[in-house]
């Protein structure tokens, strides 16, 4: 399994298989799934394509991500993943989430495999350490930069389909922005934002009026998302905030837009020495020391 390559599927087409799953005991014949997906009528596929199609891609992804599971020749949603029997779009996209960081399919980051979701995995280490308050990046910009990477398994985007299909998959975990401005379609411009994936888990793991010191939350929360830069995927590859006391400016500009949405409030006790120091662009030294963190919930309830 890779999931920036052409073997792969993408979110948007695996969302149309899971909707099929309207209860968690459905099951169906694969062969029967697959012309309910892609009716031959609509999709074609040539006698001599070696190229799987859109549907089948869909459902060997998931399988492979052990959100489906096979039986015989059946097929239904694996024992972990009930939840999203009829679940909305953001449930599906917060499990396809933890699913792809899951560590028992980022085996071997440091090897040159591409096997699990290593491939994706790498590009997100990459992608989050890079200037989020810098230029959009597309594929001009990014085949300059990630030239300084020096890992196993190679550059993070070996060429143009690779980058093309990370601009689907970043947006889609809760990494990416697209830019509504300079953005060009074609170029699938990012900006590096983990701010959806942040506030989703945020609220997974603590719940309204939970009140963490500010160390405890960032560690609580760098160990879900560890393609963060103060990750432990982030540490495996050298992309990594050198101290533990300083949040990289991805994961600042995460916390400070959940302080002025209301979805967490960031406090600063004087008579605390505990704290952290987040970079804030709108101060003059570029720095705001935060010692505790609030929960309120998406709507700042």
């Amino acid at each position: 399994m890779t999931l920036i390559n052409v073997s792969a599927s993408l979110p948007t087409a695996m969302w149309a298989a899971i909707r099929m799953f309207s209860t968690p005991t459905a099951r169906y014949q694969v062969d029967e799934l697959l012309l309910l997906l892609s009716p031959t009528s609509v999709f074609r596929t040539k006698e001599d394509s070696k190229e799987k199609p859109p549907a089948r891609r869909a459902l060997d992804t998931l399988q492979d991500l052990g959100i489906l599971e096979k039986s015989s020749d059946e097929i239904g949603l694996s024992a972990e993943h009930q939840e999203l029997a009829g679940a909305a779009l953001r449930t599906y996209l917060d499990r396809l989430r933890i699913a792809c960081l899951a560590a028992k399919h980022n085996d071997g980051l440091l090897g040159q495999t591409d096997r699990g979701a290593l491939d994706l995995t790498r590009a997100l280490v990459w992608f989050l350490a890079q200037d989020p308050l810098g230029p959009p990046l597309g594929w001009t910009e990014v085949q300059p930069l990630q030239s300084s990477v020096n890992w196993a398994s190679g550059l993070v985007f070996s060429n143009s389909t690779r980058w093309n299909l990370f601009s689907y998959w970043a947006p889609a975990l809760g990494f990416a922005g697209q830019h509504s401005v300079l953005g060009d379609d074609a170029a699938r411009t990012l900006i590096p934002d983990c701010t959806t994936a942040v506030q989703a888990t945020v609220e997974r793991l603590w719940p309204a009026e939970a009140l963490l010191e500010a160390e405890e939350f960032v560690a609580h929360l760098s160990a879900e998302l560890p393609v963060l830069p103060e990750g432990q995927y982030a540490r495996q590859l050298g992309i990594s905030t050198d101290d533990p006391k300083k949040v990289s400016t991805v994961l600042s500009l995460a916390l400070l837009r959940g302080h002025d949405e209301g979805w967490i409030s960031l406090i600063r006790r004087q008579d605390s020495q505990r704290d952290v120091v987040l970079v804030d662009p709108d101060r003059v030294d570029r720095a705001q020391r935060v010692t505790e963190i609030e929960v309120h919930g998406s709507h700042g309830e």
